[in-house]
């Protein structure tokens, strides 16, 4: 028992975390599309707290939470916590979270970093895109992770239309509601912008082009150029928001420890 309680504290913990990283990210595509900026991605979202009042404090608990984070959604993706299953749709998900994990215990290391002053230099989306493309079958995994991404943006997607997130929350009343429609539009805003990454992911395989390779700020920024690229821009930028509040909602009303999670740890420590 005293396992599943402490992964009830990592996940609680982490999903606050994560929601205070999409109000950063959600509040700079804000300003940009009012032309007061440019996009930034999780990484800048970090960056922005270095020099301001506690900003070391605050980078800190920020890496202790996106490592709880990290470790909470890689024992949900190996233990299969939420039941997804082990067909084609549910190992593309489960491989997805398992890869936000540890991006997200990168995020962990670099806010700690910046805590205690140093910078993390490379790890960008071009540059480890070029590192790949190198390997033996590089860009054909470089195309892969692009569809595992799309993988993902599929399964946030489905989760705006179905909402099917309220399924892992405690939730009723008028309270059920809001946090239905919050949710569904920061699932919505995500599935946006990570199917623009996978694009991004996949052309740069298929051309051999680590430049057209980019992440979250790169894909903000391309809605920028647009038409309308600024409503376009606030419109998913509010989405971001929103998925950032409904981290918030998870971290207080998530079901973490009901009796499906706790038979399932059992029977992991049991072997059975």
């Amino acid at each position: 028992m005293d396992r599943v309680y402490r992964l009830e504290t990592f996940g609680r913990i982490g999903f606050a975390a994560h929601g205070v990283v999409y109000l950063l990210v959600g509040w700079f595509a804000i300003r940009s599309a009012l032309g007061l900026g440019v996009p930034t991605d999780t990484k800048g979202a970090l960056h922005s707290l270095v020099g301001g009042p506690f900003g070391w404090a605050m980078l800190g608990a920020m890496a202790l939470g996106l490592l709880f984070y990290g470790l909470f959604r890689l024992v949900e993706a190996i233990l299969d916590l939420n039941d997804i299953g082990d067909d084609a749709r549910g190992m593309v998900v489960r491989t997805g979270r398992i890869v936000g994990a540890v991006i997200h215990i990168g995020l962990a290391i670099y806010a700690a970093a910046l805590a205690i002053g140093l910078t993390l230099s490379g790890g960008d989306m071009n540059g480890w895109t070029a590192w790949l493309m190198r390997q033996p079958y590089g860009p054909w995994m470089v195309m892969a992770i692009g569809a595992v991404v799309f993988g993902v943006a599929l399964a946030q997607a489905k989760s705006a239309w179905t909402a099917d997130f309220m399924d892992d929350l405690t939730i009723s009343g008028e309270t059920h509601a809001t946090a239905e429609a919050v949710g569904r539009a920061g699932y919505a805003a995500r599935a946006f912008v990570l199917t623009l990454v996978a694009v991004f992911l996949v052309s740069a395989g298929w051309n051999t082009d680590p430049s057209q390779a980019g992440g979250l700020a790169e894909a903000l920024r391309e809605l920028q150029k647009q038409p309308y690229g600024p409503w376009l821009l606030g419109i998913v930028a509010v989405g971001l928001l929103m998925f950032g509040l409904s981290s918030f909602v998870e971290a207080v009303h998530r079901r973490i420890t009901d009796d499906n999670v706790i038979d399932r740890l059992r029977a992991q420590a049991t072997g059975g």
